[in-house]
C-alpha cells in the first residue's frame, strides 16, 4: 500500500486545495499524512495532521526563519516516518525541499506567482517541476511563465 504525504506552508484553513486531496486520496484508499507549518498559531488538527508551530511576526527575516524552521521539522519528520509519495503545496516549500524532494516520487502545487522573478527560486523551480510526476496550476494563464515542456493540470 502507499503512504502519501502532504506538505503545507501554512495553516489547514488557509490551505484551500488540502480536501481535494484528502478526498481523492480517502476515496481510493491511500493512507496519508498532513504536515503543515501552523504559521498562524490556531492549533488546527485533523486525522493523521503533524504540525509545526511558529508563528511569523512579519518581516522577511521572520519569514525566511520560520521557513527554515519548518525544513528542519520536514527533514525531522521524514527521517522518522516513511513515505511513497509527496504532495507538496506551493512552489516555495519545493525549493525550501529542492536537495530531499530530488530523488522522490513527488506532484507539486502551483497556486501563486510571487517568487518567480527571484533568479535562483525560479532556477530550482523550473528542475524542480521537471523531475515532478504532475504539477498543479491553479490558473491556465501559468502556462505562460512555467516551462513549456511539461504539462499542467489546472
Amino acid at each position: 500500500m502507499n503512504k502519501v504525504c502532504i506538505v503545507s506552508p501554512s495553516s489547514i484553513s488557509y490551505t484551500p486545495y488540502l480536501h481535494l486531496y484528502l478526498n481523492l486520496l480517502r476515496k481510493n484508499n491511500v493512507e496519508c499524512d498532513i504536515v503543515y507549518w501552523d504559521r498562524f498559531n490556531l492549533k488546527e488538527s485533523i486525522n493523521n495532521s503533524f504540525s509545526f508551530n511558529s508563528e511569523v511576526s512579519g518581516g522577511k527575516f521572520s519569514t525566511l526563519k520560520g521557513y527554515w524552521g519548518f525544513r528542519q521539522f520536514l527533514i525531522n519528520h521524514f527521517s522518522k516516518n516513511k513515505y511513497d509519495k509527496y504532495i507538496i503545496l506551493s512552489a516555495q516549500m519545493g525549493v525550501i525541499l529542492f536537495d530531499f524532494l530530488l530523488d522522490k516520487n513527488f506532484v507539486l502545487d502551483i497556486r501563486d506567482y510571487s517568487h518567480e522573478r527571484i533568479y535562483f527560486f525560479n532556477f530550482f523551480e523550473k528542475i524542480l517541476i521537471k523531475k515532478s510526476k504532475m504539477v498543479f496550476i491553479s490558473s491556465k494563464g501559468f502556462e505562460d511563465w512555467l516551462p513549456k515542456e511539461k504539462k499542467y493540470v489546472v
